[in-house]
């Protein structure tokens, strides 16, 4: 509640009372002697704004520094705070099973590209051999032709020969397909790296919204706080500015509080 300071002007005469006379039977005397008190004068003003429910004090009463005064409606305020309450256990639900889905995915990803790098070498170990052997029954293939074509070696070596060679060159085209077998699922693999990464920053972004609607819940609950309007200091009522049933505006005025001047 925010206090403004309109006037240091107010004296109010507190008479110090001391019997005065003289009582015959015990002698005793009595001295009346008079004071001043000063005070000052201070508006009390509700911080948010709403329809004023209740005004708890009275004028004239005196009360002490956070007594409650008044009480502004705080529905709207209580909606909004149990919106932002459903949506902040939304979003960390959501937040926890993204985190069991980044430790699954990180688990299977560095399984299989591990696996899968594994399995490319081996593959293209395979193709180098495949190709070496290619190769090789190529050269004796063509050389057998050639001899096989002059008469010096006969023609059924040279079709076992062939034979051998188209099976070599079968062996090399299977173990280029197996090599790009493997190095389609070290890919898928990867992706999977990707996706771990897309899943951090989920969570990261995931982290900040959470955070964003935890300020504002708490500002709205400190706002709702707000809605008691209380004392700000030892004093007494002095003048009522406003009834139950009004609508007040941000720092509208509700109270004139007098309170003892600071010496």
């Amino acid at each position: 509640m925010k206090k403004t300071v309109i006037a240091i002007l107010v004296v109010v005469v507190v008479g110090a009372l001391l019997l005065e006379g003289l009582d015959r039977s015990s002698d005793k005397k009595t001295l009346r002697t008079t004071g001043r008190v000063e005070l000052d004068e201070v508006i009390i003003s509700t911080e948010v704004p709403g329809k004023v429910l209740k005004i708890l004090v009275k004028e004239g009463q005196k009360v002490n520094e956070g007594d409650p005064l008044a009480e502004i409606d705080n529905e709207s305020l209580s909606i909004q705070a149990r919106v932002l309450k459903r949506q902040i256990e939304a979003k960390e639900e959501a937040l926890r099973a993204y985190y069991r889905e980044l430790e699954f995915t990180k688990v299977k990803a560095q399984s299989s590209v591990s696996q899968a790098q594994a399995s490319v070498e081996i593959a293209r170990n395979r193709l180098k051999e495949a190709e070496a052997e290619f190769n090789r029954r190529k050269a004796q293939m063509q050389r057998f032709k050639n001899l096989s074509e002059k008469g010096v070696s006969p023609k059924e070596r040279f079709e076992e020969i062939q034979k051998v060679y188209l099976q070599a060159k079968e062996q090399l085209k299977a173990a280029q397909a197996a090599l790009q077998a493997e190095e389609a699922r070290l890919q898928e693999a990867k992706a999977l790296t990707l996706k771990t990464k897309a899943l951090q920053a989920k969570i990261k972004a995931m982290d900040k919204e959470i955070l964003s609607l935890k300020a504002q819940l708490q500002r709205i609950k400190l706002d709702i706080k707000k809605t008691v309007i209380r004392a700000p200091s030892d004093g007494i009522v002095y003048r009522k500015l406003t009834e139950e049933g009004e609508v007040l505006g941000p720092m509208g005025p509700v109270f004139v509080l007098l309170k003892p001047r600071s010496l």
